[in-house]
Formats: C-alpha cells, sequence, structure tokens
C-alpha cells in the first residue's frame, strides 16, 4: 500500500498543482491585498501627490500636463518645454501620457491635479487585477493570488501614482501586453497575435522603451512555430507596432521635418552613458555631472548651434549627431563599452530605488526600520526573482516560458543600455519581470509545503482514491 500511496502523491502534485483554493477562498484572500494596496497608493497620494499645477515635477510640468491642457484647449500637442527662455531645441515628448491626461481633464470638465492622479490610482489598482488574470492563466489560482499580493503591496509600484508621468501607466499596458501575448502562446490563433501586436505599438506611444520589441518577437516566431503560422505572426509582429506609429510619425514629420517614431531624446539619452569618458561606477544614475556638463561634445554642440541648423535646431537632429558619436565609440571601443554595459548590468538590479524608502517613511516607523524594511522587501524580491527565472529557464519547453524569458532579455538590454535615474523609474519594467518570476519561485515552495498535505488529505477522504492494483 505505501508504494501506491507515494505513487498518488507524486501524481498529485503534478496534476493539481494549484488547486485546492475554491474560488471563494480566493475572493476572501484578495480583499484584504485589495485594501491594503489601496489605502498605500492612498497615502502616496496624500504625503507625496502634487495638489496644484505648479507643484508638478520638471517632466510632469513640461512634457506630459502641459501637452494635455493645450489638447484640451485645441492647441495641439504643444509641449510648454518648447516655450522656456532661452528657447531649447524643439522636443516631442510621448504622446499618450498627454492624451490620458486631456482625457481626465474633458471627463471631470477641469484640471485638477487631484482627479488625475486619482485616475492614475484606479489604472495601477486595476492593473493589478490583469496581473492576477495573467498568471491565473499561465498558472493556475494560487500563482495569480500570489503576484496580486506583492503588486499591491510592494511600494515602488505605489509610489508612481503620485506622479502624472509615463511610468505609471506604461506598467499597465505591459502588463496588458504580456498577458495578450501569453494568451495569444496559449490559444494561438491570429487574433491575439493582433491584438498583442497592436498593444506592443500603443505601449510605445506611451513610453518608447519596446520600441523594437515586436522585431524581437518577430524572430522569436521563426524558432519557435512551424508551418504558415509561423510567418504570419512573424509579419505581424514585424508591422504591426510600427503601423500603429505611423500616424504620430507623420505628424511629427509635417510639424517639425524630423521623422520622430515617439520622443526625440533617445540619441542624446543614449549617448550619455555609452562614450569613452564615462564611468558607470562614478556617475551610476545618469551616466553625467549635469553641474559640469559631461556628456557634452564640443564639436558637437559647435555644429548644432552653428548656422547649419539655425532654422531647424531640433532634438531629434542634436540626438541623430550624439548616436552617431555613440556608435562610433561603440565600434571604436567594443571592450571598454562591454566592460561598461557589465556593470550597468549589475547595477540596474542591485542599486536600490529612493522611492522605497519614501513610500515606508511614516510616523510609525523609525529610521532603522524603514531602512530595513526596505533592504527585506528590495533584495527578497530580487532573490526570489532570479530564483523564479532559474525555476523558468529549466522548462523552457513549457507554455509561455521561452516567450516571457524572450521578453525579459530584451527588456533587460535595452535598460542596460540606456541610461538610469535614483527613483528606479526606467528599471521598472525589469522589476516587474522579477514580480512574475518570483511569483513562480513561491508557487514551487507551496507546491512543495503545501501540495502534499492537500493530497494525503484527498486521499484520507476517498477524493482521490488509491490504486488497488
Amino acid at each position: 500500500m505505501g508504494e501506491p500511496i507515494r505513487m498518488q502523491l507524486r501524481d498529485g502534485l503534478r496534476n493539481r498543482p494549484t488547486e485546492g483554493l475554491k474560488t471563494t477562498w480566493v475572493i476572501i484572500l484578495l480583499i484584504p491585498a485589495l485594501c491594503a494596496g489601496s489605502f498605500l497608493r492612498y497615502r502616496v497620494l496624500r504625503d507625496h501627490g502634487p495638489r496644484h499645477y505648479e507643484q508638478l515635477g520638471f517632466d510632469a510640468r513640461y512634457y506630459y500636463v502641459s501637452t494635455g491642457i493645450a489638447l484640451t484647449e485645441g492647441r495641439g500637442f504643444d509641449a510648454s518645454y518648447n516655450q522656456r527662455d532661452p528657447k531649447p531645441p524643439l522636443f516631442i515628448p510621448p504622446p499618450l501620457q498627454a492624451i490620458f491626461v486631456a482625457l481626465v481633464f474633458k471627463i471631470t470638465g477641469g484640471q485638477s491635479i487631484t482627479a488625475l492622479l486619482m485616475a492614475q490610482l484606479s489604472v495601477n489598482v486595476g492593473a493589478g487585477f490583469l496581473l492576477f488574470l495573467l498568471l491565473f492563466r499561465w498558472k493556475g489560482r494560487v500563482a495569480g493570488l500570489i503576484g496580486f499580493w506583492i503588486w499591491m503591496i510592494y511600494p515602488e509600484f505605489s509610489y508612481w501614482v503620485a506622479s502624472p508621468i509615463t511610468e505609471n501607466n506604461h506598467l499597465v499596458l505591459m502588463i496588458t501586453s504580456l498577458w495578450l501575448l501569453m494568451e495569444w502562446e496559449r490559444r494561438g490563433g491570429i487574433v491575439w497575435i493582433f491584438a498583442a501586436a497592436v498593444l506592443i505599438g500603443i505601449m510605445n506611444l506611451q513610453k518608447p522603451i519596446g520600441l523594437l520589441l515586436g522585431i524581437w518577437i518577430a524572430i522569436f516566431c521563426l524558432f519557435r512555430l512551424k508551418g504558415g503560422e509561423k510567418w504570419l505572426s512573424f509579419l505581424l509582429f514585424l508591422t504591426v507596432p510600427f503601423l500603429v506609429l505611423m500616424p504620430w510619425m507623420i505628424r511629427n514629420h509635417m510639424v517639425t521635418g524630423d521623422m520622430v517614431w515617439v520622443s526625440s531624446n533617445g540619441g542624446v539619452l543614449f549617448h550619455k552613458v555609452n562614450r569613452i569618458d564615462y564611468d558607470p561606477k562614478v556617475y551610476p544614475d545618469y551616466g553625467v555631472n549635469r553641474s559640469a556638463g559631461e556628456g557634452q561634445v564640443k564639436s558637437i554642440e559647435d555644429r548644432f548651434w552653428s548656422e547649419e541648423f539655425r532654422e531647424h535646431r531640433t532634438y531629434s537632429r542634436q540626438g541623430k549627431l550624439y548616436a552617431w558619436h555613440a556608435l562610433q565609440y561603440v565600434s571604436r571601443n567594443p571592450i571598454h563599452f562591454m566592460r561598461n554595459n557589465l556593470v550597468k548590468l549589475g547595477q540596474r538590479y542591485i542599486r536600490m530605488p529612493y522611492t522605497l524608502e519614501r513610500v515606508l517613511q511614516t510616523p510609525y516607523l523609525d529610521h532603522r526600520t524603514v531602512k530595513l524594511s526596505v533592504f527585506i522587501l528590495f533584495y527578497g524580491l530580487l532573490a526570489a526573482g532570479l530564483a523564479g527565472l532559474v525555476c523558468i529557464c529549466r522548462h523552457l519547453q513549457e507554455p509561455g516560458n521561452a516567450l516571457l524569458t524572450w521578453c525579459f532579455i530584451y527588456l533587460t538590454g535595452v535598460c542596460t543600455l540606456m541610461h538610469h535615474l535614483p527613483s528606479g523609474r526606467l528599471a521598472l519594467g525589469l522589476r516587474l519581470f522579477l514580480v512574475i518570476y518570483a511569483t513562480v519561485a513561491l508557487l514551487a515552495l507551496w507546491k512543495k509545503i503545501v501540495g502534499p498535505l492537500w493530497v494525503s488529505r484527498d486521499i484520507m477522504t476517498g477524493k482521490h482514491p488509491v490504486s488497488q492494483d
């Protein structure tokens, strides 16, 4: 009898890895996470959120909210950054956040910053349910529950509801895109392929970090799929994201004369952390000592501010000059480039953003307790996420594992190549993937500890009868 019981335990754990929690219990366990996360986000708005336009940060004020106000007033995408004195090079910010601002202002019938931030809070909480759905469809109820809890209580995801810049809504669009991609691999079909490709394009209008993600997934299709679906998927992911961006690019070309797909500062930002005189260990957070003006190239600046560009002095053209200079550096100094980016790769994961500490600062916790809590949360998520990544990489043949890892590799590469900020907002996407991978690791731990108890209970109650052979 002992050997059949062991076989039943093994088969039960294999076939029922995430069962045992009924729907009622899932709902009951979601409610405290929802309440805790909503309260945490509300407190962030109360303590850190601006109340008036004049209290907004630089990016929010000059790029997004001012452009949203211009849209509501019928002035088009007119960012107040371009009206500053002295007049800067013409800059084009990503359009989708400004559209979101304009929609909120139109619906609420005013220009209330508080209403705008409350809308971001609602979107952020909704993203938690999308993440629950993604993990539930991929790994089961327990996985969805774990991921939802992490999303709701991890402070870094709460912080950005208080700032009307691109980060909060970009995370929502990234989760939605990943959900559509996972549904496509699970179900197949042209509808899911098309929907995922469209969402990738829309996500780039919020923040162009995924500008080449469609091409990256198209390459995945060539190696992963077979038959006619392979070429159809390849063509759709290759073209549809750029077709979504095409109207915005045409508008930019008509207005400025530059073919700007999303925003026009990519070349300058790429150069700041990819040059021969840059050491990421000295300036890890941005790549430039702003007070000393480092990162500027005199020959480029002299040319850009000369008569050659007098009639067409745009951020895009300046960025192209700097991007070309950075590419020359890469071709001439490949060892230095690879060494720097290996250091940057480590920094993207181990450098703790200040946002966690700001969220946890309350009158009820002393400074030492806050520091310890932040350390445990940040490096605990990192350790669990890396453990989950190892679990996924051991089973790449399972649905969703290879595709998710492929997207993670892309995002890691882009975040490493581009600049970093002490707020950590440019690496938020990496933290989202760590949440997904940490869920996988915690799910494996759950199965190992709780799974045998449930299967043993089922055997004893006859729900999982022992073979009599």
